[in-house]
């Protein structure tokens, strides 16, 4: 989920941003994996954002799917970062059935 979460913003930013740049950060810190994916290109008002929208509802899902939070941060001209953590529990047994 976490991988398909960067694929949607990457390609987010290829289809929408006009960027030059992407970047992204992946950490694990303070129980969680924190992922940023920023650019500088036109950006946009996160209250105007067309909701029926696949790309950004499936990310924010994902994040909450896994417990996590998923935020927006743009402003038009000054670029983007999605920034979502999700808490790691390290307790929990690896899935070893793989990916679904």
């Amino acid at each position: 989920n976490a991988y398909r979460c960067v694929q949607e913003a990457l390609n987010n930013v290829f289809r929408h941003a006009r960027a030059q740049r992407a970047w992204v950060r992946a950490l694990v810190r303070g129980g969680e994996l924190q992922i940023t994916v920023a650019d500088r290109g036109i950006g946009f008002d996160p209250r105007a954002r067309d909701h029926t929208r696949l790309g950004l509802l499936g990310m924010q899902e994902r994040a909450e799917l896994l417990g996590g939070t998923f935020e927006i941060h743009s402003e038009p001209g000054r670029g983007t970062e999605i920034a979502i953590r999700i808490p790691i529990d390290s307790e929990r047994e690896p899935d070893r059935a793989g990916p679904t």
